[in-house]
């Protein structure tokens, strides 16, 4: 499809906030439980913290009838045998995943043989072939993206894996809306796929190594090498273990091209984790029967209202932050209106999105939902429904942040610029070269603040993490919420791959039979990592000041976990290949990036208005063009495909880096611009009364300063 989903899957605006669990591939066949996780009881230990039992079986399995692999069947999908391989439909039949196994062979020429099965004319051609690197004992894992040409709204991959004298392909061929909706249940297929004859590695019940000086200097090596080769700038990590902190330090600068450096004290905007927070504030307020987790949200905000009335009525205060509802996430309007819109606007917004899918179906992530629980629950404990962005910040000062002892944390933007120690946000360009951005850039996450708005310092976050593995009692011993309560929050409500789901405000995983809880943050500058194994009474934070660095966070988090359970070091073989992946879709020399035909693209010079993004801004300086929306400047540059032919328009530049810009002519012959694609695909139409020349540059000659 020439690029495009590449750029869908690498923007930075689809990924403002977002966190996700990572997979090893589209398809990868990684030997582990077989069933997606549900929800679960918690109980108590003998010290007093949750313990995290296993899921139950819920979607139904299909077994491969030779025995050699099973693999889940999502609630609503279909898997229907033909002949030598099996279909799996989504319910509108707009995603297929075929999955066919061929004798031995080169597992290129098997993902070929398996495409003629199922599709006798196929004819598409590779764009992208990619080497999967193994985290198990497949021999070879081999990804295959193809052009699918003109037709931008459809995904067309496949995926083989060599496994002693068997080839296991999966090929998915997708409308691009359908896959953006239904993404959570395609990866529950891709990682419940289970070859029988493999083992997984079991760790349950395994004690963890003491986080000593020899395992802190080896993973000081392995993150100062790392910072190296993904180009970060600064980075701090702590780690806690058996309820104290063990390690803290800091690593690089905290501005690029200044000398300050990282230190544990510095501040940084963490983001998502923020939303492991919102829901611990919530369980106290339970606690105090303010509200209980199945109150439903109008009798708490009777002006709270979704897309489809039913729905709204039937909805809870858990509903608002399980990220199981339907409701999609709609990071463009923060990144666009982010600087303008309030607490009451964000959930004002709510009713006009439409629900992607229906209530449980699956996992979709949601900014706004979350912030609107915590802004439902500060309502709940004040009783007023209005000025809720300052009801939230109190409850959290007093519940959370005041009695765990976070006294750096805060949502103050204020107290950000005035603090000695606080980092700055980077982000990369298309080329991968990383600069720094002004710190109001940020400022979009405040109107959404309970699900990504506060800064924090990783002793602090240090301090939490022991909160939560001692079942809610802070390190200075006040008890700050319940252990029954703050066990709600660890269950599973939605499942997001076949051993991972979606808490309240956690993701619900393992790594290797040890229970695990996790949560990632990126805004536009800044990514962090929080991570827990209760059972190993050990955690980690790692805060860095670049946007979209997770495989970096990720692998920090992962080398602990491999010097501590004596593994193999193997994931950083993974996160060099998802960094790798990042470079060839945005600085692959074969898709030159260059200036634009200024003749070309003359005619679409003007102001153009979407009606919910509201206004924007395009023009020519010099050969460059220019998108200015909001308060961001883009410099817009043409893709060349492989061939050298043009593929799209793109921007190059941070904070709007890799957004898809597509200059079209409509039905009457009028200049449109259309940003993103897909289900984040918004149609701009030209604003008549801005079309004067005069009132264009007089008005735009202010982008470059």
């Amino acid at each position: 499809m020439k690029g495009a989903f590449s750029f869908v899957c690498t923007t930075v605006l689809t990924l403002i906030l977002s966190a996700r669990p990572v997979t090893a591939s589209s398809f990868s066949t990684k030997p582990q439980a077989t069933t997606p996780a549900i929800p679960i009881t918690a109980h108590q230990t003998s010290e007093g913290a949750p313990q995290v039992d296993q899921p139950e079986k819920t979607d139904r399995l299909y077994h491969d009838p030779g025995g050699l692999f099973s693999v889940p069947v999502p609630s609503h999908w279909t898997a229907t045998v033909m002949g030598d391989y099996v279909t799996l439909s989504s319910p509108e039949r707009k995603i297929n995943i075929h999955l066919v196994t061929m004798p031995r062979q080169h597992v290129k020429a098997a993902i070929a043989q398996a495409w003629k099965l199922v599709e006798p004319d196929f004819s598409l051609q590779p764009e992208q072939v990619s080497e999967v690197p193994s985290l198990n004992d497949l021999e070879q894992i081999l990804s295959i993206t193809y052009d699918t040409g003109d037709h931008r709204e459809e995904i067309v991959m496949g995926l083989g894996q060599l496994y002693r004298d068997i080839v296991y392909v999966g090929l998915l061929r997708a409308d691009l809306m359908a896959f953006q909706q239904r993404a959570a249940q395609v990866r529950v297929i891709q990682s419940g796929f289970t070859i029988h004859a493999m083992v997984d590695p079991d760790l349950t019940g395994v004690e963890p190594l003491a986080v000593d000086e020899q395992i802190t200097a080896e993973l000081e090596r392995y993150i100062v090498d790392a910072m190296d080769r993904f180009k970060i700038p600064g980075v701090a990590v702590a780690i806690v273990q058996d309820n104290q902190l063990v390690y803290a330090k800091g690593f690089g600068v905290r501005h690029l091209g200044h000398d300050e450096p990282v230190t544990p004290e510095t501040l940084m905007l963490i983001g998502s984790t923020s939303k492991t927070m919102t829901t611990m504030m919530m369980a106290s307020m339970v606690d105090e029967g303010l509200m209980t987790w199945d109150t439903p949200v109008t009798d708490v905000l009777p002006t709270f209202a979704l897309a489809e009335p039913e729905i709204t009525r039937r909805l809870t205060v858990r509903d608002l932050v399980c990220s199981c509802t339907g409701v999609p996430q709609r990071d463009f309007e923060l990144f666009f209106l982010g600087h303008q819109l309030n607490a009451e606007d964000v959930i004002d917004s709510l009713r006009d999105y439409p629900l992607f899918t229906d209530p449980g179906e699956t996992f979709q992530y949601s900014n706004q939902m979350v912030a609107a629980g915590g802004y439902v629950a500060a309502v709940a404990a004040s009783g007023n429904n209005h000025h809720l962005y300052d009801h939230y910040v109190s409850e959290m000062q007093q519940r959370v942040f005041g009695p765990i002892g976070m006294e750096s944390t805060t949502f103050s933007f204020a107290e950000i610029e005035t603090s000695a120690n606080h980092a700055h946000p980077h982000s990369i360009n298309l080329a991968l070269i990383p600069s720094a951005l002004p710190l109001q850039v940020e400022q979009i996450v405040t109107p959404v603040a309970p699900a990504g708005g506060v800064w924090s310092n990783v002793l602090d976050l240090a301090l939490y993490l022991i909160t939560e593995l001692q079942g809610g009692i802070a390190s200075n011993g006040v008890r700050v919420v319940s252990a029954e309560e703050l066990a709600e929050t660890w269950k599973p409500h939605v499942a997001v791959s076949a051993k991972a789901s979606y808490g309240l405000g956690w993701f619900v995983d393992q790594y290797k039979g040890q229970p695990m809880l996790h949560h990632a943050g990126n805004t536009v500058g800044f990514t962090s990592e929080l991570a827990f194994l209760p059972e190993a009474k050990l955690g980690i934070s790692v805060l860095t000041n670049v946007h979209g660095a997770n495989f970096f966070t990720e692998a920090i988090r992962f080398r602990l976990l491999e010097l501590v359970f004596q593994q193999a070091h193997q994931y950083d073989s993974y996160a060099t290949y998802r960094y790798e992946m990042l470079r060839q879709q945005l600085a692959d020399p074969d898709k030159v990036i260059r200036k634009v035909d200024s003749a070309q693209v003359a005619p679409y010079q003007g102001y153009y208005s979407n009606e919910i993004l509201g206004a924007i801004e395009i023009r020519l300086w010099g050969d460059t063009l220019l998108l200015k929306a909001g308060t961001a400047v883009g410099d817009v540059r043409l893709r060349l495909n492989k061939a050298g032919e043009a593929d799209q328009y793109v921007v190059f530049n941070p904070p709007m880096v890799g957004l898809p810009v597509r200059l079209e002519v409509n039905e009457h012959g009028d200049s449109i611009i259309i940003l993103g694609m897909g289900v984040n695909e918004y149609r701009f139409e030209r604003l008549r009364w801005a079309t004067d020349d005069s009132v264009f540059y007089n008005r735009s000659a202010m982008l470059l300063d």
